[in-house]
């Protein structure tokens, strides 16, 4: 795993979804159709998904280094942040509450 998490290829795969996400995160306009929305909201899954699954791999690796190093941490809060988002939107929350 260490070789996985360390070479050159996994952070271009990862530095592409990076670039990925970004581009369909700008993907709004004014009455956009619901199924342009509902492809954007499955495209935001796939890319939650690929840097949990990054940050896996790095914790598996590196186990207790990982958290040694702060771009590390910052992913990880990021991960964390967008997955507990994800599941509060999906959740029966009343919208309030998912405000906070």
């Amino acid at each position: 795993m260490i070789e996985v998490c360390d070479s050159k290829w996994f952070d271009y795969f990862i530095l592409v979804n990076i670039v990925l996400n970004t581009i369909v995160m700008t993907i709004k306009w004014y009455n956009m159709p619901a199924e342009i929305e509902e492809k954007i909201q499955i495209a935001n899954y796939f890319f939650a998904s690929v840097f949990a699954i990054e940050a896996v791999i790095k914790i598996y690796a590196h186990r207790k280094n990982y958290f040694k190093d702060a771009w590390n941490i910052f992913d990880f809060c990021i991960v964390i942040t967008s997955w507990t988002f994800t599941l509060l939107i999906m959740s029966n929350i009343p919208y309030d509450l998912k405000i906070l």
